[in-house]
């Protein structure tokens, strides 16, 4: 795959975030690469271009490629610092690894999960790890999330675990709810944010809203994202969609 067809979508996309940012008046966004199924070689070109925040869906995809990456990078004398977020849905099983090889988790959907992070981190005399919750608007059972009402329910407690720190909320809308389709939800996330981030309280910090994917992220940033998820736009292109 060629490196400036990354960093020309990279730049598209930059551009319609910049025009999205003018409808909502959100001062910074940050793009997460998603780099589920793509090459080690396909990261680094992504991380080449300038995008430092990547995004897996799969703990052992990423346990995988992960050592690969840092070889790529070495080989082409890239020392460009990044992170990786776990986007995807998290197994309880697979928490301690998650742990051990994420630097943020987005996809926290359950009080029982944030509880068994929490102690996994405690346990390993680590750092507090930067999580999302992840809300569900809608009835698709096989989709995680926690829903507004659980999420009002158990909030105190998410907050009072010790080692994690929540960092904001993320969405993944709906199947049937992409581009325009997607936007009622995308406000209705946005005003649940809002209501939560006027909640004075040191224990987290209702920094970001990460919501919107490759076919609508300007559309979640006119509503209110700063943080987007983009994949299959950067490397194949936008008219690929």
């Amino acid at each position: 795959m060629n490196g400036n067809v990354i960093s020309n979508n990279l730049t598209i996309a930059r551009q319609k975030i910049g025009d999205a940012r003018k409808v909502s008046g959100v001062e910074d966004v940050v793009i997460v690469g998603i780099t589920k199924t793509r090459t080690a070689q396909n990261v680094v070109d992504l991380i080449e271009a300038g995008c430092s925040t990547i995004g897996e869906n799969r703990v052992q995809e990423w346990e995988n490629k992960y050592p690969l990456v840092l070889d790529e990078m070495k080989a082409r004398g890239i020392n460009s610092k990044f992170t990786c977020h776990l986007v995807g849905n998290l197994q309880s099983n697979k928490a301690k690894r998650a742990v051990k090889d994420f630097d943020f988790i987005q996809s926290l959907h359950s009080i029982k999960l944030a509880q068994r992070i929490s102690r996994i981190i405690e346990e390993s005399n680590k750092e507090p790890l930067q999580c999302l919750i992840q809300v569900k608007l809608g009835e698709e059972e096989t989709k995680s999330g926690i829903g507004k009402a659980e999420l009002l329910r158990d909030f105190e407690q998410f907050i009072g675990l010790k080692s994690i720190r929540i960092s904001g909320l993320m969405l993944i809308a709906p199947l049937w709810g992409i581009g325009e389709e997607a936007r009622p939800y995308y406000n209705e996330m946005h005003e649940l944010f809002q209501s939560m981030k006027k909640q004075e309280d040191s224990r987290f910090e209702m920094k970001y809203l990460s919501m919107g994917m490759s076919a609508d992220f300007d559309v979640a940033v006119e509503e209110g994202a700063n943080m987007v998820r983009i994949g299959r736009a950067l490397f194949d292109g936008f008219d690929n969609l």
